[in-house]
């Protein structure tokens, strides 16, 4: 969809656009245009118009692109944006997990490291106590 518009817009949108194909070439709209089972009249992004009657009249060339062009670059850049805020959210929850996990990975070690310190210890009096019966 190039043009976005409230549902209540939706008589006032097919009245301005009518039966009106927009096309981003001239190449696509002249093929659309003429096509025997078509023969619907066509403009491209550009302003360019093609008539199924045999009509073709040249869009402004102004120095900056089209209002049409412009609002399918938004709806293209809207969809980008969509797609990378999802990656966003998706990654986002990745990295919850990670530290989450992280979090457990240090409580486990910290735990391991301290029965290591108890059995040590436990080897020390253990040694101890051998030299102590050994005498």
């Amino acid at each position: 969809m190039l043009v976005g518009y409230d549902d209540e817009l939706e008589n006032a949108m097919r009245y301005v656009f009518g039966k009106t194909f927009v096309c981003p070439t001239a190449d696509t709209a002249k093929k659309v245009a003429f096509n025997r089972e078509v023969l619907t009249n066509t403009v491209t992004y550009e302003g360019d118009v093609f008539n199924p009657a045999g009509t073709i009249t040249g869009g402004s060339r102004s120095k900056g692109s089209s209002l049409l062009e412009r609002l399918s670059k938004v709806a293209a850049l809207e969809e980008e944006l969509s797609r990378a805020t999802g990656r966003l959210q998706k990654l986002s929850e990745e990295l919850g997990a990670v530290r989450q996990a992280n979090s457990q990975t240090e409580k486990i070690t910290s735990k391991l490291e301290l029965l290591i310190h108890e059995k040590s210890l436990l080897q020390q009096r253990l040694d101890a106590s051998e030299d102590e019966q050994a005498r």
